[in-house]
């Protein structure tokens, strides 16, 4: 379920929509382990996985090429635990890896939450000094009748009701740029634009998630 969860959460099937965007971690070209050059290897000397990933193919389309975005989702994990993911993909690529989005969900806890965390290791153009914690977004139970019923004792429908989770810190936004290399063009048909994802769509991907886990 994870990379699914982190798929959309990405909201990926934006940028997979894109002819111009590699799935790097499901797309049958490109091999799921970074680096593939095994003589590449820097800071740790080992290789990962990510749940999802994806970069342009222009600038970037070669197997051996880095994703500029990576998400990674903790179930069980801690967060300081996925956080030292985070530090792998910036440092192992030299910072070719622009954005990482942590998705950590917190299954034993009254409230259901999931904290989503946005890294960067670019702003736009600007190259940050240290890959920097630009945006968390915290979503959680909390009943839309006003009630205290904790989410295991609601029933099925209110637990699948998105109106039923509170969004702290939306929209979550990702950087055109800093996926694909170029600013994004405007244009009269479909324009590019930086990938939001509103508080509504947040809210869906709550209830989807602990939908997924009880089932």
């Amino acid at each position: 379920m994870s990379a699914v969860s982190a798929n959309v959460a990405l909201g990926s099937t934006t940028l997979l929509a894109n002819s111009e965007w590699v799935d790097s971690a499901t797309n049958a070209a490109s091999a799921a382990r970074f680096p593939h050059n095994q003589t590449s290897v820097g800071w740790s000397g080992h290789t990962g996985e990510p749940d999802v990933a994806g970069k342009p193919k222009l600038g970037r389309g070669g197997d051996d090429a880095w994703p500029t975005i990576v998400a990674e989702v903790g179930h069980s994990m801690s967060l300081a635990d996925l956080r030292l993911k985070k530090d792998f993909w910036f440092n192992e690529s030299g910072r070719d890896v622009h954005v990482v989005v942590l998705l950590k969900m917190f299954p034993l806890s009254e409230d259901k939450q999931i904290w989503i965390e946005k890294w960067q290791s670019r702003d736009g153009r600007v190259a940050l000094g240290v890959p920097t914690l630009l945006q968390t977004v915290i979503i959680k139970w909390k009943c839309k009748d006003g009630s205290q019923t904790l989410f295991s004792a609601a029933d099925a429908e209110a637990q699948k009701d998105p109106a039923n989770f509170e969004v702290i810190g939306a929209p979550l936004s990702i950087g055109f740029r800093e996926c694909f290399l170029f600013s994004p063009v405007k244009s009269f048909g479909t324009p590019e634009r930086n990938i939001i994802l509103t508080g509504e769509e947040l809210q869906g991907l709550a209830a989807n998630i602990w939908f997924m886990e009880g089932s």
